[in-house]
């Protein structure tokens, strides 16, 4: 549900977008803060879909290259609050965080492809294409996502029976099934 915050964030960008070219960096700096702050007051509002464009906000590309409100931080953060209140739009992209996180001990691959499953089943935005390519990286073997899944599993109570399971594109993929 839109509120006040968020159609006041959709002017601000209407302004960006229309007058992208005749705006110079400082004008545009000012106008992707004030965007900022209207899509705070909307998400703490619980606003799932400000709380994913706030994530956005945050990531590396925008209006400004480099972007200079980037924060790996704060981008993963909102995306974890839209998907605990709803927002499917952000569940691939929240995946591929999990999934591929630079820093290897903060992945969370078995969430990562929960996720995943859970937005392809969904039909949402790119996550059956990226549902297709992480089941070829699960299937070769020399694949970092490979071999980090399968060590998640084995610290599991039965050992990813369970998750396998349940997800047996996944077993199948690994060449683990019963």
């Amino acid at each position: 549900m839109k509120n006040a915050f968020f159609e006041l964030f959709e002017e601000v960008n209407k302004i960006l977008y229309k007058f992208h070219e005749e705006l110079n960096i400082i004008q545009k700096k000012k106008l992707l803060k004030l965007q900022i702050e209207f899509l705070e007051a909307a998400a703490y509002n619980h606003n799932a879909e400000a709380q994913f464009e706030l994530a956005l906000k945050f990531a590396e590309t925008g209006y400004l290259v480099p972007n200079p409100f980037y924060s790996k931080k704060e981008y993963e953060k909102w995306l974890k609050i839209a998907v605990d209140n709803g927002n499917s739009a952000a569940m691939p992209n929240l995946a591929n965080v999990y999934l591929w996180n630079e820093d290897k001990k903060k992945r969370r691959i078995i969430d990562g492809l929960i996720l995943l499953e859970v937005a392809r089943q969904q039909n949402v935005g790119y996550s059956s294409h990226n549902y297709t390519n992480i089941l070829k990286h699960l299937k070769n073997k020399k694949s970092d996502l490979r071999n980090n899944l399968l060590i998640e599993l084995v610290k599991l109570p039965d050992k990813g029976k369970k998750f396998l399971k349940k997800y047996p594109d996944y077993a199948e993929a690994l060449n683990v099934a019963d």
